[in-house]
C-alpha cells in the first residue's frame, strides 16, 4: 500500500513520533483506510473498478489490491478533470483504462501504464496538455477514439501488439515529431494525426490497407510520404494542408485520388505513381501549382497530363537485394530474415508466403524482398527454412574405422555434425560437416578414418 506523505499524513507521522510505542500498532491499523479512501470503486465478480478519486493530487499510485480484491480496471471518467494530478502509476493488475479516465488532467506530466493493460479507452488521456511522453506496453491491442488527443507528446512508439487505433487517437498533438506504426495495424483512422504540426516523419507499414479522412491533415512539417502497395484507399483530405510536403510515392493498389486528397500543399513538386493510372477527383490537387506527376515506364493509361498537371516518365535504375539469415532454428518467436541492398541503406519490404509478418512456426517459406525507394527499384525471391532440433539421432554403424549416423529433423534444413574429444566443461565442440536433411527430414552422414582419433564424442545441431 502506498501512502501519501503530504498534508494530514505528514502531520500524522509527526504525532506518531510523540506517542508511546505500545500505541503504534493500534494506530497503524487505520492507515490503509486513509490510503484507500482516496478512491471510490465498485466490486464485480471479485474484481475492483476504480470509479473516482478524491485525493489531493500530485503523484498518485493506484493500488493493485483494495481490501484483498484485485484492481483490474480504471473506470470511465474516474479521474475526470483532476487538474491537480501530476503523475500516475497504473499497476500491472489493471487490464483496461476506461473512456475519459484521465480526461482534462492538464497538469499530468507522466503516466506509467501497467504491463497487462489491453485497451486504452475513448479519450482516456484527452486534453492532458502537459503529458509529454508515454510508453504503451506490449499488452495493449486497442487505442480508442481520441485517446491522446491534445496531449503534449513529442514522440510515440506503438507496439506490435496494437491492432486497432481509432479515429482522432493523436489529434492536435502539436509537438509530436515522429511516430512508429507497427505492422500489426491495418487501418489509419480518420483525423488520427490531424493538426500534428511538428510531425516530420512517419512510416506507414505494409500491413495498412486504408488511410482515413484527414488522417494527416495540417501536418505542416511533413516533407515526404511513402504510401505502400498494401494501401487501397486514401480518404478525403488525407494529406491536405501539408504545407512542407515536397514529394509523395504512391503504391500500386491505390485506384482513386479522391476529394482534396493533397489539396493546399504548396511545396508539393513530385507525385510518383508505381502502378496504373488511377481515377482522380478534380479537387485532388487543388491549390497545388507546381506538381509534376511521375509514372513508371510500361504502366498503362498515362497521358501527357493527369488531373490537369503535366506527367513525366519516372526512370528508376535497378538496385540489388540480398536476403540473409535464411536458415534459422525454431524458438517460438518471429524468424525475420535480413536484407541488404546495393546501393546500401535502401528500404526493403519483405513478405513471407505473402504475409508481411515473419513466421514463428517451423517450416519452409518463400520470402520476397522488394525495394521501396523513390529513386531505385528491384526485388529478389529466396527461401527461409525454420528448423526444429533433431527429433532423433542414432548411430547405425560404428567401428574402429567409421561411424554412420542418422537423424530425423526438418525437411531441407541444414544440420551440422560436431565432435569433441573431452566432455569436461568447457566443452570445445568442433564442426565436422554440414548437410541438409532431405525433403522428408531424413539426414545421414558417415565419418571415416576413426582409427586416427583416440576417442570421440559427436552431436548434431541445427544451424
Amino acid at each position: 500500500m502506498n501512502l501519501k506523505t503530504t498534508g494530514p499524513i505528514r502531520s500524522f507521522w509527526a504525532i506518531l513520533k510523540m506517542v508511546k510505542p505500545g500505541l503504534i500498532a493500534a494506530l497503524l491499523i487505520f492507515l490503509p483506510i486513509v490510503s484507500e479512501a482516496q478512491f471510490t470503486y465498485t466490486i464485480n465478480n471479485g474484481a475492483i473498478t476504480i470509479t473516482g478519486y478524491t485525493g489531493s493530487g500530485g503523484a498518485v499510485t493506484i493500488p493493485s489490491t483494495i481490501n484483498g480484491y484485485p484492481v483490474t480496471s480504471i473506470g470511465e471518467e474516474a479521474f475526470y478533470q483532476c487538474t491537480w494530478l501530476t503523475s500516475v502509476t497504473i499497476p500491472n493488475s489493471v487490464t483496461s483504462i476506461g473512456g475519459g479516465a484521465f480526461f482534462g488532467c492538464y497538469s499530468l506530466t507522466s503516466v506509467t501504464i501497467g504491463t497487462n493493460v489491453t485497451s486504452i479507452g475513448i479519450e482516456a488521456f484527452y486534453y492532458c496538455s502537459s503529458l509529454s511522453s508515454v510508453t504503451i506496453p506490449n499488452s495493449v491491442t486497442s487505442i480508442g477514439n481520441g485517446a491522446f488527443g491534445y496531449c503534449n507528446l513529442t514522440s510515440v512508439t506503438i507496439p506490435n501488439s496494437v491492432t486497432n487505433i481509432e479515429d482522432y487517437a493523436f489529434y492536435q498533438c502539436t509537438r509530436l515529431t515522429n511516430v512508429t506504426i507497427p505492422n500489426s495495424v491495418t487501418n489509419i483512422g480518420n483525423d488520427m494525426f490531424d493538426c500534428c504540426y511538428s510531425l516530420t516523419s512517419v512510416t506507414i507499414p505494409n500491413s495498412v490497407t486504408s488511410i482515413g479522412n484527414e488522417a494527416f491533415y495540417y501536418c505542416s512539417s511533413l516533407t515526404s510520404i511513402t504510401i505502400p502497395n498494401s494501401v487501397t484507399r486514401i480518404g478525403e483530405e488525407g494529406f491536405g494542408m501539408c504545407l512542407s510536403l515536397t514529394n509523395v510515392m504512391i503504391g500500386t493498389n491505390v485506384t482513386l485520388i479522391g476529394v482534396e486528397q493533397f489539396c493546399d500543399c504548396p511545396s508539393l513538386r513530385g507525385v510518383y505513381f508505381q502502378g496504373n493510372t488511377p481515377a482522380a477527383d478534380s479537387t485532388a490537387f487543388m491549390g497545388d501549382a507546381n506538381v509534376i506527376i511521375f509514372y513508371l515506364s510500361g504502366t498503362p493509361g498515362w497521358g501527357s497530363t493527369f488531373d490537369g498537371f503535366p506527367t513525366a516518365i519516372w526512370s528508376k535504375p535497378y538496385a540489388t537485394v540480398a536476403l540473409g539469415n535464411l536458415s534459422q532454428m525454431f524458438n517460438g518467436t518471429a524468424r525475420n530474415v535480413t536484407a541488404t541492398t546495393m546501393p546500401s541503406g535502401l528500404t526493403v519490404n519483405l513478405t513471407y508466403n505473402g504475409s508481411t509478418s515473419a513466421p514463428t512456426n517451423a517450416g519452409s517459406y518463400t520470402v520476397i524482398g522488394t525495394i521501396n525507394d523513390l529513386n531505385y527499384q528491384g526485388s529478389t525471391t529466396n527461401g527461409l527454412v525454420v528448423g526444429l532440433p533433431p527429433q532423433s539421432f542414432t548411430a547405425i554403424n560404428a567401428n574402429s574405422h567409421q561411424l554412420s549416423l542418422q537423424l530425423t529433423g526438418t525437411p531441407n534444413y541444414p544440420y551440422t555434425l560436431q565432435s569433441t574429444t573431452n566432455l569436461t566443461s568447457p566443452i570445445n565442440w568442433q564442426p565436422v560437416i554440414t548437410n541438409s536433411a532431405d525433403i522428408n527430414g531424413n539426414w545421414s552422414i558417415t565419418v571415416s578414418n576413426l582409427s586416427r582419433t583416440p576417442s570421440g564424442f559427436y552431436r548434431a545441431v541445427g544451424q
